[in-house]
């Protein structure tokens, strides 16, 4: 015999019975990415915080959210609060998986970096400096063990946004 609640759960609101998002609030720091900043100063007068990057010298604290919705189980969005604004980065959930098993991933605009207990997020564009930021490993660890958890690598549906999307081209 069934248990009732397993049969019907109780829909978490805004969600339709799907998985609710997951959203972590993680502190980071400015940091200079060595690799992908070449910078004209020597960086011998700057902090050393891991290999190849650099505690930035201006010292700013990034509160930062990083976001994982079921329904878009490819993608890891990441929200920076900086100057009065919001300013949103989505790349591939996999890209951070590859990150902490090589070192490094990412060819286009957003790069990521797994170095000592450092996870580093950098934007690299050809028209502005590249802007990276610092954050603990371990809590970001925790984040995409999380997504695992609601999605696991493999058993993505996504015949369900395909439907969605093209219900919505063709309405």
């Amino acid at each position: 015999m069934r248990n009732e609640s397993e049969e019907n759960p109780t829909p978490i609101k805004g969600f339709a019975g799907a998985q609710p998002r997951i959203v972590m609030l993680l502190r980071g720091l400015a940091v200079i990415d060595a690799l992908n900043s070449p910078r004209s100063s020597p960086t011998a007068s700057l902090t050393p915080v891991a290999p190849g990057f650099y505690l930035d010298p201006s010292n700013v604290r990034v509160p930062t959210t990083f976001a994982f919705d079921p329904t878009e189980p490819f993608e890891v969005s990441v929200g920076f609060f900086m100057f009065g604004s919001l300013t949103t980065w989505v790349f591939a959930r996999d890209l951070a998986f590859d990150a902490f098993l090589t070192g490094r991933a990412g060819d286009g605009d957003v790069r990521l970096a797994a170095r000592n207990s450092l996870f580093v997020v950098s934007l690299v564009l050809p028209a502005v400096p590249t802007f990276s930021v610092a954050y603990d490993a371990e809590r970001v660890k925790v984040f995409l063990k999380k997504s695992l958890a609601a999605v696991d690598i493999g058993s993505e549906d996504i015949s369900t946004n395909i439907d969605a999307a093209l219900n919505a081209l063709l309405a």
